[in-house]
C-alpha cells in the first residue's frame, strides 16, 4: 500500500471535516466517509470514497489497493457515514460477474460520476467498458 503524504491526509481530512457537517454540497450524493479496523494493527481507519445507491444496499468501487478495501474484505465489517447519518453495516466485495456488471451498468446511469470514477466514456465501445470494469472492485455494504 501507498503511504500517503501530509497534504493528501490534510486534504482528506477536510473532506472529511466537510462531509461530517453536509458542507459538500452534490457531492455529499456520492461522496461517504467509511470507517474501517485495521486487519494488522486493530486501528480504525477513516476515509471519504464514492458510493452509489443500490435500494437497501450502498456500492462502493476500488481499484484494489485501498486499505478499506482489505480491511473490509477481512473483517466484513465498516460504519459508513452518509449525509450525517451514521451506518453500522457488513460488507463484502461482489465477485459474481453477472453482478458485476449489473453495478457497473447501475454507474452508468449517471455519465458525469461514471467517467470521473471509471475514466471511460459512459457510451464508450463495449471493449472498452469492459477493460475498464475489469480494473475495480466493487463491495456491497448492507445495513445491519
Amino acid at each position: 500500500m501507498a503511504t500517503l503524504s501530509k497534504s493528501a491526509k490534510f486534504a482528506m481530512g477536510v473532506q472529511i471535516f466537510l462531509l461530517r457537517r453536509g458542507w459538500m454540497g452534490k457531492m455529499d450524493d456520492f461522496v461517504m466517509i467509511i470507517t474501517t479496523t485495521g486487519r494488522k494493527s486493530g486501528k480504525k481507519f477513516t476515509t471519504p470514497i464514492a458510493y452509489q445507491r443500490d435500494g437497501e444496499n450502498i456500492i462502493a468501487v476500488n481499484p484494489g489497493n485501498s486499505n478499506w478495501l482489505h480491511n473490509v474484505a477481512s473483517s466484513g465489517e465498516a460504519i459508513l457515514e452518509i449525509k450525517r447519518q451514521v451506518i453500522p453495516v457488513t460488507g463484502s466485495v461482489v465477485k459474481d460477474d453477472r453482478e458485476r456488471q449489473r453495478i457497473f451498468d447501475l454507474y452508468r446511469q449517471n455519465p458525469s460520476t461514471f467517467e470521473r470514477l471509471f475514466k471511460v466514456s459512459a457510451n464508450a465501445p463495449e471493449t472498452d467498458l469492459q477493460q475498464a470494469m475489469a480494473k475495480w472492485q466493487f463491495v456491497r455494504f448492507n445495513p445491519k
